[in-house]
């Protein structure tokens, strides 16, 4: 009987020691859930990583890459703050276009605008 029997034997006996709760199909969902949450958040944490790089870094050349826009010295520092309040007149234009009854500040309004 080799290392990995014995692990394997031991851990069998304390999985039968185990007591699991009368719905294993709850046990069983929390750990998907769990599971495709994990997921989830580093598949978000990625996606920001990949925005920032194609809005900041390649731009403006950053971090040693090459310049897609050409600009040199302190002018390609421009894009910090240019890049964002192009985002948010696109984002506004989104809301006036698609979604007018949004006006309004804070969330009792967006309710109230959308019970209506």
């Amino acid at each position: 009987m080799d290392f990995f029997d014995k692990v394997k034997d031991w851990l069998l006996e304390r999985l039968q020691k185990i007591e699991f709760s009368q719905e294993p199909i709850h046990l069983l969902l929390a750990i998907l859930t769990g599971i495709f949450a994990g997921f989830g958040g580093i598949l978000f944490y990625r996606m920001i990583q990949l925005v920032e790089h194609l809005m900041f870094d390649s731009p403006a050349g950053f971090f040693g890459l090459t310049n897609l826009i050409n600009l040199e010295g302190w002018r390609r520092y421009l894009i910090i703050p240019i890049i964002p309040a192009i985002g948010g007149l696109i984002v506004g234009w989104i809301a006036v276009k698609f979604a007018p009854d949004s006006s309004g500040e804070g969330v009792p309004m967006v309710i109230e605008n959308v019970a209506k």
